[in-house]
């Protein structure tokens, strides 16, 4: 990409000197660019496929063994994920009969006036235990406030720094969510895990937009949901992600008896809507209790 910028740069102002190496080995790069364009653009505009992934989860008790959850993160839904997309992703979602379904942030790009139609399709998730989301950081790019009843009136419950104990089974499950830490800029509370759970009964299910926080949240919680980091993007940027991400980037990771998933994303932010290697996808988890 850089190649590709600078070679057109340098016809645009030919004074400008040449990157090192010679212009048949420039050509190769460029070629390699746009074939790498061509495949990862297609890729990260797709409709997500399934991941169905079961976890043990060492504080789940016997009742809860079973649980289905399913996890949206990072929707972004906008021009390039507009309302035929949306769709095909809330009838995947239940298509799969999930228990609950959590929304992971970054939901969509752009105000209610924008982005209300393509939007529309969510209103339509169904889960018995209901529908929860927490906010990501282009939550609050895209007027939060505004978003808030429209969230409501769809049937999507935001959590910010706060907690549902829901009945399950003769048992109960806490799910929360925190902010995030852009939410300052905008005069709005950042994330407080401990608010959110002070209080609660466990097994306790966090959702957290961005993952680094699992080093603060893993002594409260069982299992956190995170996005955020698209999971890389793609297979050779993986650990220049992780260096702004807490070390997180993409998969399962644990801390003692907390679990942590980093969704690589449903959708994509759409300045830089390529993938390669590192598929989108629709999470269902199935919670197992130990035996």
């Amino acid at each position: 990409g850089v190649c590709l910028i600078w070679w057109l740069a340098r016809r645009l102002r030919p004074g400008l000197p040449a990157l090192p190496g010679s212009n048949r080995q420039m050509a190769a790069l460029l070629l390699v660019a746009l074939v790498m364009t061509v495949m990862a653009v297609p890729a990260a505009l797709r409709i997500p496929d399934v991941r169905t992934q079961e976890i043990v989860l060492p504080g789940l008790p016997p009742a809860l063994d079973g649980l289905r959850v399913a996890q949206l993160t990072d929707l972004h839904i906008s021009r390039n994920f507009p309302a035929e997309w949306t769709r095909a992703v809330v009838d995947r979602t239940n298509a799969l009969r999930p228990d609950i379904i959590l929304l992971t942030g970054d939901l969509m790009d752009g105000s209610p006036a924008l982005r209300r139609e393509d939007f529309a399709p969510m209103a339509d998730l169904r889960a018995p235990l209901g529908v929860f989301a927490c906010p990501g950081n282009h939550e609050y790019y895209s007027d939060l406030p505004a978003w808030r009843p429209v969230l409501r009136a769809h049937g999507i419950t935001l959590l910010e720094n706060e907690a549902a104990v829901l009945p399950v089974r003769g048992s109960h499950l806490t799910v929360a969510g925190v902010t995030d830490n852009v939410a300052g800029r905008f005069g709005l509370p950042g994330p407080d895990p401990h608010r959110a759970l002070e209080g609660t009964p466990r097994p306790r299910i966090l959702m957290a937009h961005k993952p680094e926080l699992f080093h603060e949240t893993a002594p409260e919680i069982d299992l956190q949901l995170s996005g955020h980091t698209h999971g890389g993007l793609a297979l050779l940027l993986d650990q220049g992600v992780a260096l702004f991400n807490g070390g997180f980037v993409r998969g399962w990771y644990a801390r003692d008896d907390a679990r942590l998933y980093v969704g690589p994303g449903s959708g994509l932010w759409g300045g830089f809507p390529l993938r390669l290697g590192v598929p989108s996808e629709i999470l269902l988890l199935v919670l197992r209790a130990p035996r």
